[in-house]
């Protein structure tokens, strides 16, 4: 009796030890990944400070912008843009308007070669320019 004790008793110290040194590797696993995850967030705090600063100068440069803009045309850029995803103005591409593919007639292709016309594209209302 005393020896199946025993060898019940080593069988379950050996799983202990082998427990113990599996739960050691899985917390060097997370130590690990700990320091991994703390290293990616000082690197993206450093990537959203830049981006920070790098949206405030182009909403600076777009303001400075504005002031040469006549209001009506500006006013039309200005409702647009948040109707239209953020792309207010479309380039003709091959004879289309390049946002929503619609071939634009001749007469509308000719009146964005007047530099004080707004043109709309007659399918989705963006601003045209020549291509």
């Amino acid at each position: 009796v005393r020896n199946g004790h025993e060898d019940r008793l080593l069988k379950i110290l050996s799983e202990i030890e082998e427990l113990s040194s599996r739960r050691k590797a899985a917390q060097q696993r997370v130590d690990d990944l700990e320091s991994e995850w703390e290293s990616s967030q000082v690197a993206l705090r450093g990537d959203l400070r830049q981006l920070e600063e790098n949206r405030t100068g182009v909403l600076r440069r777009r303001d400075e912008q504005k002031g040469r803009v006549a209001p009506r045309p500006l006013g039309l850029y200005e409702d647009l843009r948040p109707r239209k995803g953020g792309v207010a103005v479309s380039p003709i591409r091959a004879g289309a308007c390049s946002s929503c593919r619609v071939a634009l007639p001749g007469a509308v292709r000719s009146r964005t070669l007047d530099k004080d016309a707004v043109v709309q594209c007659p399918n989705c209302e963006r601003i045209l320019t020549p291509g």
